[in-house]
């Protein structure tokens, strides 16, 4: 998935175009796990945050302070999302996804919560993209954008 030194720095999929990413690469992703996990650890890392037409991607800034090196959820697989914006303190993003492969090296099958907390900003940005690439993607992905225009007969 990661791309060396290019920009963006992960292998684009087939028709797939960045719509957003983080202001700061200290942006923090944590998964938890839900329900009766085997696995009750949750993992974390800091780093950017990209929001394309087709999935979310994490990009830890460096590999030894952080549980994993990328991250990945295809939209289809987020199931609810909301933002948290407190009075005081870190404002937050989270999702609920299920896991569908054993390539993220969570367990299959299973649902885990996102939380990303937005310390320098940038999570209301986030949010609209997000909101607009999902609804796209997942709700009205048999809509054709490229509708003729509507012209008196």
């Amino acid at each position: 998935m990661l791309n060396g030194g290019s920009n963006p720095p992960f292998v684009l999929l087939e028709n797939e175009a960045i719509r957003c990413k983080t202001p700061s690469n200290r942006t923090i992703l944590e998964i938890h796990p839900m329900g009766n996990s085997a696995s009750s650890r949750v993992l974390a890392a800091s780093g950017n945050v990209y929001l394309s037409n087709k999935r979310l991607v994490m990009i830890c800034s460096s590999a030894e302070s952080n549980d994993f090196k990328s991250f990945q959820v295809l939209y289809p697989q987020v199931k609810s999302f909301k933002l948290e914006s407190p009075w005081f303190g870190v404002n937050k993003w989270r999702g609920l996804f299920s896991c569908l492969d054993h390539e993220t090296g969570l367990l299959k099958g299973t649902d885990y919560e996102i939380v990303i907390k937005f310390t320098e900003g940038g999570v209301v940005d986030f949010t609209t993209v997000f909101n607009k690439a999902w609804n796209d993607h997942v709700v009205n992905k048999d809509i054709d954008d490229d509708l003729p225009r509507y012209s008196v007969v």
